[in-house]
């Protein structure tokens, strides 16, 4: 679902008690990118939609993890982020998201898709085509 119709939805259920899951772990398209930061030493775009969204609904920000125990069992493990989004500064969402995501990745470099394509786009060559 794209951001406009996700945050459509949200305030359309806003007075519902919900849950609202974004995977947040892909990289913006070319002309969707409005802001990049440091990742695993790599300048790297992302989304802004999780805080943008929390800040507009006021909505609390928690990270799930998967977490492997053994082969075939797996535990979720949540963390609260901010639970008072509309009062954090631009951007403070979004960087502790992507420090506790990083932290995460150090800490268990095995559960972590290396595969994906997370830095096709390049800062200094988007900017050599604008």
């Amino acid at each position: 679902m794209h951001f406009k119709q996700t945050l459509r939805a949200l305030i359309k259920h806003k007075n519902e008690p919900t849950i609202t899951v974004i995977a947040s772990d892909q990289t913006p398209a070319k002309g969707e990118i409005e802001y990049w930061t440091e990742f695993l030493n790599q300048e790297t775009p992302v989304f802004l939609g999780v805080e943008k969204m929390s800040k507009s609904l006021g909505c609390v920000v928690v990270f799930l993890d998967m977490v492997r125990v053994r082969r075939g069992v797996y535990e979720i493990v949540i963390s609260t982020l901010h639970e008072n989004p509309k009062e954090t500064k631009e951007f403070e969402i979004t960087e502790s998201h992507v420090r506790f995501l990083e932290d995460l990745i150090k800490k268990y470099p095995d559960n972590w898709l290396w595969s994906h394509k997370r830095w096709k786009h390049k800062k200094k060559n988007l900017i050599k085509s604008e």
